[in-house]
């Protein structure tokens, strides 16, 4: 290794941290917006930021594919690095575009054809090299021309070229596979992404990268602090931690454990967020409940349930309902939820039972009205975080029994009905 790459080794580690800063809507509405820190992903930055400075430096051409879930962050990844080794090579004095050591490109090819992708980076191109290309021509040209016009452009490069092709499964295997050859003869860095759950049917018939990242979904810890990271950057207003919690909890629950689904209900609730105080826990719960498929609960099933349910069992939802009432928190916890059950235990004169209540709180989760949060427990309990009545009869995971619950109807539909359940009476 020479005295250079070693030097720059070096200056990847010594990057000074840039402060935090305030973004705005942006960081919640923009999908290529970069944060400031990626969280819960410095395994797979590093790896990438190695791989692609290697590259550069040895000029060779890297063929890199990362695999996950639409929204699991392999785009705001792959952009944070490249942003990275960007500040790194560019050199201050360089006034020319053209002459930069490193010229990224993005593409996204969701809806697009192989000719859009190849127009879009040839357009860039004749930015970068202040080439004149007529656009109706380009317009006008079939996939071989657009093919040579690309070609001809690369070679007219002075510097490493990096395009980075997102959502890769939409176009024509054999065009990205030319594409592939065409990057390792010119030493091009190739980078593109796969969303795991819509991937094309021929994905077998793209050629095999040379380096594989796969992406996993998050924890609800690391979801939490990402959450929490883009509230602080998007809204001044100083938001609740467990008003987070429980959109955290809520995609955990009825979507992947990804970012992206968070960021989107985090969005919906902004203009509710921008004027945000704890009393608007309630109105928060209206707009969550439309955000997810199978989230909103049949009104009829939970009608039904109170219906069919005993008085006990009345009273104490109507304690529960009567606390987020009143209260404006997100969350209950295990001590004040049984107190409440004590409470109708005794309003009714029957002897409050453990095993009765623990059924009473299985149940209420079987129907999605009172659930536990996964927020804070370590992951090899939330494996087993299956009912309540299970971890009572074995004897484990008590934590995750004793675990904070939230509500998933607003406080006033869930009023209005145990209003029409007492009225049978």
């Amino acid at each position: 290794m020479n005295q250079n790459k070693k030097n720059k080794k070096k200056s990847k580690k010594s990057i000074e941290k840039s402060e935090f800063g305030f973004y705005g809507a942006k960081a919640l509405f923009d999908p290529y917006f970069i944060p400031d820190q990626l969280i819960a992903r410095k395994k797979e930055q590093k790896y990438l930021l190695n791989l692609l400075d290697d590259s550069i430096e040895d000029r060779f051409s890297a063929n890199v594919a990362l695999y996950g879930l639409r929204g699991v962050g392999k785009t705001v990844l792959v952009n944070k690095t490249i942003q990275r080794l960007v500040n790194n090579v560019k050199q201050p004095e360089i006034e020319n575009e053209s002459e930069l050591n490193l010229i990224p490109f993005f593409v996204d090819c969701e809806g697009k054809e192989f000719d859009q992708v190849i127009f879009s980076i040839i357009n860039g191109l004749a930015k970068r090299l202040d080439y004149d290309i007529n656009p109706d021509m380009i317009l006008s040209s079939n996939t071989a021309s657009l093919w040579n016009l690309f070609k001809m452009l690369v070679n007219k490069l002075n510097a490493s070229l990096m395009i980075f092709i997102d959502s890769v499964e939409y176009i024509n295997p054999k065009l990205i596979n030319k594409l592939h050859d065409f990057a390792k003869s010119e030493s091009i860095i190739l980078i593109h992404t796969f969303n795991a759950a819509t991937s094309s049917p021929f994905l077998s018939d793209f050629k095999k990268p040379d380096f594989k990242i796969s992406m996993d979904i998050y924890n609800y810890n690391s979801l939490f602090k990402i959450g929490k990271d883009r509230c602080r950057m998007a809204i001044r207003n100083r938001v609740d931690d467990s008003m987070i919690k429980y959109v955290v909890d809520l995609v955990g629950k009825f979507d992947k454990k990804v970012p992206g689904p968070m960021i989107r209900v985090l969005s919906d609730l902004y203009p509710v967020l921008e004027d945000y105080d704890p009393s608007m826990s309630n109105q928060i719960r209206e707009v969550c409940r439309y955000q997810f498929q199978g989230f909103a609960i049949d009104e009829l099933s939970l009608a039904d349930y109170i219906a069919d349910s005993d008085i006990l069992d009345r009273i104490f939802v109507d304690n529960i309902t009567s606390y987020f009432k009143t209260t404006d928190e997100f969350y209950i916890d295990y001590e004040e939820l049984k107190n409440n059950y004590v409470i109708a235990c005794e309003s009714i004169e029957q002897k409050m039972s453990e095993k009765n209540f623990h059924s009473t709180l299985k149940n209420l989760e079987q129907i999605s009205l009172l659930l536990p949060s996964e927020i804070g427990l370590p992951e090899k309990e939330k494996v087993n975080s299956i009912g309540s009545n299970f971890m009572l009869q074995n004897n484990i995971h008590l934590n995750t029994l004793k675990s904070p619950r939230y509500i998933t109807v607003p406080t006033d539909l869930l009023n209005d009905m145990m209003d029409i359940a007492f009225g049978a009476y």
